[in-house]
């Protein structure tokens, strides 16, 4: 189906464009729901740079992925 297509293609930009951290903080946050409380205390970073990265790794796989979706046209 195009959801599944379009998930797997996230799931793509996911694994091959962020760094281990964000990959880990992206994961946890948006599949499995945790709070930013949560991933800071596993991750052993403040709650605000967990958003920080989280802003940051949900920009660059936008931007890559409107990128991809432009050269498909």
């Amino acid at each position: 189906t195009q959801m599944q297509e379009r998930f797997n293609a996230v799931k793509e930009l996911i694994d091959t464009n962020l760094t281990p951290l964000q990959q880990r903080i992206v994961m946890q946050h948006d599949m499995d729901g945790d709070s930013y409380q949560d991933i800071s205390r596993r991750e052993q970073m403040t709650e605000a740079a967990v958003r920080q990265q989280l802003s940051r790794a949900r920009k660059k796989i936008r931007e890559l992925y409107y990128a991809q979706m432009e050269d498909k046209q």
